[in-house]
């Protein structure tokens, strides 16, 4: 099971008891957090989530306004328009919920507490659930705060973040590239899974090869690195038909047995796969050439195709 899965049954196993468990995700940046709430929130049948990423707010838009009352003139408490709309089987997010500035931490760890917002409403039959980075150790934290929470740390989802590029962009960065992925670092641009996506799907915008390889190279001058060119290997690869890939291979299975074709680079590129593969099986060789054949990379690409 993926990262991404265990952080949604996380989730999804605390809705029965959403009145008083709140769960806390605990992750580098860009593991899907985020994603995982929207995608609980979906499968739970939540009507929607509202998001406070705490770390980007004032502390009146959570414990409200005090402005008076055009009637009366006497000063009453107006709670946040993002907290009012709330209602039952809603999921109210905090993200970024430890980075926050300490007023505003305050005053959500008093809602979150008393399930009652400034103005004395009370909060729906909602779920609450709060997301962090791992910048602050559990011994830095006061036992008060420990306790609102049920904790539960994820880490950096190689395979997950390398199966979700397959799908949404369409090729496949490679092992080697997402072994590089890390939760932080000294530089501006850190390999993340979210940094690492939106750099497949920047490539994927290229409207030609010559445009990709524009891109590759800004990716590896921004990263400092060679990571652009593998990018870009990766991505003109999912042009590459079973076929061309299979030539490709067959060439590679001739220089491994040391055997020669009686073709001219010209006649081996017009030939079909069922042509070259009938003149390899008549050299004498040619068991030197099948084993070659099915130790190299593209052997399941041969296996696609119908000689």
């Amino acid at each position: 099971m993926s990262t991404f899965d265990d952080m949604k049954d996380f989730i999804k196993s605390a809705w029965p008891a959403k009145e008083f468990i709140v769960p806390c995700l605990v992750g580098p940046a860009g593991i899907g957090k985020t994603a995982a709430v929207k995608q609980a929130a979906e499968e739970l049948g939540a009507s929607k989530v509202i998001t406070i990423i705490a770390s980007q707010i004032l502390p009146n838009e959570v414990s409200g306004i005090t402005m008076p009352v055009p009637e009366t003139k006497a000063m009453e408490i107006f709670d946040h328009y993002r907290l009012s709309s709330l209602g039952d089987g809603d999921i109210l997010f905090f993200d970024e919920l430890l980075e926050a500035d300490q007023l505003v931490l305050s005053a959500c760890l008093t809602l979150i507490e008393s399930r009652e917002l400034m103005s004395g409403r009370k909060l729906p039959n909602c779920m609450v659930i709060a997301a962090t980075n791992p910048t602050i150790k559990p011994n830095m934290l006061k036992e008060n705060i420990r306790q609102r929470f049920v904790w539960r740390s994820f880490d950096i989802d190689k395979e997950g973040t390398r199966n979700y590029i397959k799908q949404t962009c369409g090729f496949d960065p490679g092992l080697s590239i997402v072994n590089k992925l890390e939760e932080t670092g000294n530089e501006y641009n850190i390999l993340t899974p979210r940094s690492l996506t939106k750099m497949c799907q920047w490539l994927c915008k290229a409207e030609n090869t010559e445009q990709a390889k524009l891109v590759a190279k800004e990716i590896s001058t921004s990263w400092n690195s060679s990571i652009g060119t593998e990018l870009l290997k990766a991505y003109l690869k999912k042009n590459e038909t079973p076929e061309t890939k299979a030539k490709q291979g067959i060439k590679q299975a001739l220089q491994i047995a040391n055997s020669s074709i009686d073709m001219s680079d010209e006649q081996f590129e017009s030939a079909t796969l069922a042509e070259i593969m009938e003149t390899l099986q008549s050299l004498s060789d040619w068991k030197d050439i099948e084993q070659a054949l099915s130790m190299i990379e593209c052997k399941e690409d041969l296996d696609e195709v119908q000689f």
